[in-house]
């Protein structure tokens, strides 16, 4: 069972993929369920192609890579949620799942360490996390960093280490506690 933070780490990859330089990836915990949004930028998805995006077996990857939409809609459907898909030429994508509070739902995985593996491989792209629950609300983006740190790299190890170690803190006041142990 894959959790939460790599399902967002493959929907940002196709993000840049399509060639978006802005990625959003959103955690929602709500009474009953848990929502993952992930919305981009970058070039859409042509409306035939949007069809059969989630469908089994479907994919414009080469062998072998990724596991597809359709894994994540087979995930949050077991759950009893769903994924919804909207997409527009030239303006960019967003991929919402829902999954159901159950025994089936992912656990949330390591997303601090997943965004922080984003914005230190692809500098040139723009992240914005937004963790969310009934404990609060936090907003990280690579953007705001990037203005603070001036001319300096955000893949110096330092700021990375920074990143991460933010969000882990943050992950912990939104939800209660550290991400390896925050389960559906």
């Amino acid at each position: 069972m894959k959790d939460l933070s790599l399902y967002a780490l493959e929907l940002a990859e196709n993000s840049l993929e399509a060639e978006a330089d802005l990625v959003e990836i959103s955690l929602k915990e709500l009474d009953a369920a848990f929502i993952l949004e992930v919305s981009d930028n970058g070039s859409g998805i042509s409306g035939d192609m949007l069809d059969k995006a989630a469908l089994a077996g479907y994919s414009t990857k080469g062998c072998g890579r990724g596991f597809g939409l359709s894994e994540l809609k087979t995930a949050a459907e077991k759950t009893g949620g769903s994924l919804k898909l909207a997409s527009e030429n030239s303006r960019g994508t967003r991929a919402t799942a829902k999954f159901i509070k159950n025994e089936f739902c992912p656990p949330m995985g390591d997303i601090a360490s997943t965004v922080r593996l984003l914005a230190v491989s692809r500098p040139d792209s723009d992240f914005l996390l937004r963790l969310s629950s009934p404990r609060g609300e936090s907003l990280f983006d690579t953007r705001e960093v990037k203005n603070t740190i001036g001319s300096l790299s955000i893949t110096y190890p330092e700021i990375s280490i920074w990143i991460k170690q933010y969000l882990e803190e943050q992950t912990k006041l939104i939800f209660g506690g550290a991400a390896d142990e925050i389960t559906c």
